[in-house]
């Protein structure tokens, strides 16, 4: 499938159901907003990393709920609030990915930019298959080998 097929593929999707995929959107956007907000002004500068933290622990659902949401409207269906109560492991892929991401990235730069496209798919994988996270980056790893550019 080349580039010009996808595309008109996802114009048909979208046709009279942009509105729709907004919804998910700016649902996801305005709890993202007031938290990070709300955070804010509870820790000042003092305590960012703790605030940071807390945001990250109800953020790294939503985020795979967004993800499952944008995956699930291209088909056809859709649920933004799936991973509410999936905290453990959407947080631990989530923070995995941060993790590996940030030690290549002490290598250089260069390293860091291929290690985050490496595991650029393992939110999506853990969406449509829900493995475990090491699980994800792995399959995410091996999805990407040959693709990075």
């Amino acid at each position: 499938m080349n580039r010009v097929e996808i595309k008109t593929k996802a114009k048909e999707v979208i046709k009279g159901r942009l509105w729709d995929f907004w919804k998910g959107y700016l649902i996801f956007a305005l709890i993202v907003t007031i938290l990070e907000g709300l955070l804010g002004l509870i820790f000042k500068e003092d305590l960012a990393v703790v605030a940071t933290l807390i945001a990250s622990l109800v953020t790294a659902p939503l985020s795979f709920g967004f993800i499952y949401y944008s995956m699930k409207y291209a088909r056809g269906e859709a649920d933004i609030f799936k991973y509410k109560k999936q905290w453990i492991p959407t947080f631990l892929l989530t923070f995995l990915i941060s993790l590996f991401t940030s030690l290549w990235m002490l290598l250089l730069i260069i390293p860091g930019i291929i290690a985050a496209l490496s595991y650029s798919m393992a939110q999506y994988i853990y969406c449509d298959e829900e493995k475990e996270p090491m699980e994800c980056i792995k399959a995410s790893k091996e999805m990407m080998k040959g693709y990075k550019w």
